[in-house]
């Protein structure tokens, strides 16, 4: 998405170690694993693909999986493509979807409308994309592949796979709802996951103070005005092609 110069450059590598008919198991259907099915998938019909994501939200992750609409993208719409050579594929989607914002607005749209976007085009790939709603309990390398042991279901068998299991390993949050309205509450750390905190407490009703707390003392730098209509301004006339 905004690091497409990367996702070429590991899907280059990678398409030089596949054979021509090849089957590739992604373990991990957040944001990054669904990007990379995508890419394989268009790449080649030959390649067959398989994206095991344990949730039935594919395309989402930790990043787009948040329903609250204030939490926005740090990026505007143009570089959000899912496709390196279609900068605008998010933007005509967002135009599609009646979800394009004004030209003259702070366009920083939700993230839960990246994780739409993802859950679509996944669904849209084509005959050799298939996603497994399920969870990878073991990796065996036999020699001639990978054996993919499921929870639920039997193995599965690809000559490459790939890891993409996200940050699961970061202990959860207690939801807004679950914290008392007027009791103070402390965010350790003021970069842009506090924002995300203070957000969801205050649209869920929280009334009592907040205090976040940081070693070095400083937020995230808001874009500039002037920045946000200039990429717009060059963004929009492009919207409808």
């Amino acid at each position: 998405m905004n690091s497409n110069y990367s996702q070429q450059r590991q899907l280059g590598a990678l398409s030089r170690r596949l054979r021509p008919t090849s089957r590739v198991v992604i373990v991990g259907g957040g944001a990054s694993g669904a990007l990379m099915a995508l890419q394989l998938a268009r790449k080649s019909l030959d390649i067959e693909v398989i994206l095991v994501e344990r949730t039935d939200r594919p395309g989402r992750g930790l990043a787009y999986g948040t329903t609250c609409a204030e939490h926005v993208v740090n990026v505007v719409p143009g570089r959000l493509s899912a496709f390196a050579d279609d900068p605008n594929h998010f933007v005509r989607w967002l135009h599609r979807s009646g979800m394009l914002p004004a030209p003259e607005s702070f366009a920083f749209v939700s993230r839960h409308l990246v994780g739409d976007y993802l859950a679509e085009m996944l669904g849209a790939a084509g005959p050799n994309l298939t996603i497994v709603q399920d969870e990878v309990t073991t990796l065996n390398d036999t020699g001639a592949g990978v054996e993919v042991s499921l929870k639920s279901s039997p193995p599965l068998f690809g000559d490459t796979v790939i890891l993409a299991t996200g940050h699961g390993w970061i202990r959860q949050y207690p939801e807004p709802a679950s914290v008392p309205p007027d009791v103070p509450v402390t965010i350790l750390g003021t970069g842009l996951s506090m924002i995300d905190r203070w957000l969801s407490l205050r649209t869920s009703g929280h009334r009592g103070p907040i205090t976040a707390v940081s070693r070095l003392a400083s937020c995230p730098t808001a874009t500039p005005p002037a920045s946000v209509s200039t990429s717009m301004h060059q963004l929009f006339p492009s919207a409808d092609q």
